[in-house]
């Protein structure tokens, strides 16, 4: 399964937050987080936990997300 780049750049611009701000509360760096959107790279394992939390997603075993 491929990471949901369209699905990060939603909940970020839903949330009101630019990219620097994400990157800032996440602890990783800006051209992280642009990486990230872009699709050139995808979020740790860590990363991906932080992202959920932080967002309140979490990931159901038949791959659908829910907001908690």
């Amino acid at each position: 399964m491929s990471f949901p780049v369209e699905r990060l750049r939603e909940l970020r611009n839903r949330a009101g937050l630019s990219q620097a701000k994400l990157a800032e509360t996440l602890s990783v760096g800006l051209r992280t987080v642009i990486r990230w959107e872009m699709g050139h790279a995808k979020p740790s394992p860590l990363a991906l936990g932080a992202l959920a939390a932080f967002f309140g997603e979490v990931e159901k075993p038949n791959n659908k997300r829910k907001a908690r």
